[in-house]
């Protein structure tokens, strides 16, 4: 056998070996009291953007893509997911004291104003998360009119 042969069944031996590695993919059970939609007044048409273009990484309810099972991108992906509950959470919206949640529904209507979320490199891949210049209206003045709710509830 060749040293070219070698080198391949031992980058072949490795990658199956890396696969054994798998991230928690447990479910955290969520307490349907701590949801978004217990705390704010989230409409139909905001509630179905928010599905489909932020939960796969904003609740706890991801669903795993067939390439998430696969390491080393499994791990990419889990790193990824576990990053963006921690900055901003829907499953666990209860949680936030009103300045935190004011905080978030700010950065909410900047991120989607940038364009920054969903991240393009999310929709490299899931192309129908991207929003369309009225979905990131309905979502900025959405954010904007929560806000400026919770923000008097402070006062």
């Amino acid at each position: 056998m060749g040293w070219k042969r070698r080198v391949l069944l031992f980058l072949f031996v490795i990658l199956v070996g890396l696969q054994f590695k798998q991230p928690d993919r447990s479910r955290v059970a969520d307490a349907p009291s701590q949801a978004i939609a217990m705390h704010l007044d989230v409409p139909t048409d905001v509630a179905e953007i928010l599905e489909r273009s932020c939960s796969d990484c904003h609740t706890n309810n991801t669903h795993w893509p067939w390439y998430g099972y696969v390491a080393p991108v499994s791990w990419w992906l889990e790193k990824h997911v576990n990053e963006a509950r921690s900055h901003l959470n829907f499953a666990a919206w209860g949680e936030l004291t009103d300045y935190k949640a004011a905080h978030k529904l700010e950065e909410i209507r900047e991120e989607v104003e940038k364009g920054a979320m969903p991240l393009p490199s999310y929709l490299r891949i899931h192309r129908d998360a991207k929003l369309s210049p009225s979905e990131v209206d309905i979502l900025t003045r959405w954010a904007s009119t929560q806000e400026q709710i919770v923000r008097a509830r402070l006062n």
